[in-house]
C-alpha cells in the first residue's frame, strides 16, 4: 500500500491524500470512508484507487510461478487475465500514476471518499 499526499497552504486548511490498495481490503474501504467524514470536516480529501493486474516484473515473476502450478505458459496466462478485461489490457503505470496525479490536483477538489477500481471495466464481470 502506498500513500500520496499533497497539501496545500492557503486561507483554510486542506490537502489530498490518496491510498493505493492493490488488494481487495474491506477494511480499508471501511477506514477510507470513515476517515474521509473526518478528514473531509479540515478540508482534506481522501480516496482510495484499486489498480488492476498492473504491467510489472513483480507481476511477471507471479505469472511465471503461477502458470507452471497450472502447466501453462506465461504469456498464455496473461492472454486469459487479458480476456476478461473489457479493454483486453492489464493496468499500466502511467494509468495510476494520472489517476494519482488527478486525484491530487485541485481538479478533484470535491471528490472525497471515493474508491476508484482502476481496472479498464474488469470488476463490471461479465
Amino acid at each position: 500500500m502506498l500513500f500520496g499526499f499533497k497539501r496545500t497552504r492557503t486561507e483554510y486548511s486542506k490537502g489530498r491524500i490518496v491510498i493505493i490498495n492493490s488488494t481487495v481490503n474491506a477494511a480499508l474501504l471501511g477506514f477510507t470512508k470513515a476517515a474521509s467524514k473526518y478528514l473531509g470536516n479540515h478540508g482534506i480529501c481522501l480516496n482510495v484507487v484499486n489498480p488492476w493486474i498492473t504491467e510489472s516484473e513483480s507481476w511477471q515473476n507471479i505469472a511465471t510461478n503461477f502458470a507452471k502450478s497450472l502447466n501453462t505458459t506465461p504469456e498464455l496466462l496473461n492472454d486469459n487475465f487479458k480476456k476478461m478485461n473489457p479493454l483486453n489490457r492489464f493496468t499500466d503505470v502511467d494509468d495510476i500514476g494520472q489517476t494519482i496525479a488527478f486525484l491530487l490536483s485541485e481538479n478533484a477538489n470535491y471528490i472525497n471518499g471515493a474508491s476508484i477500481n482502476l481496472d479498464g471495466g474488469a470488476s463490471i464481470g461479465y
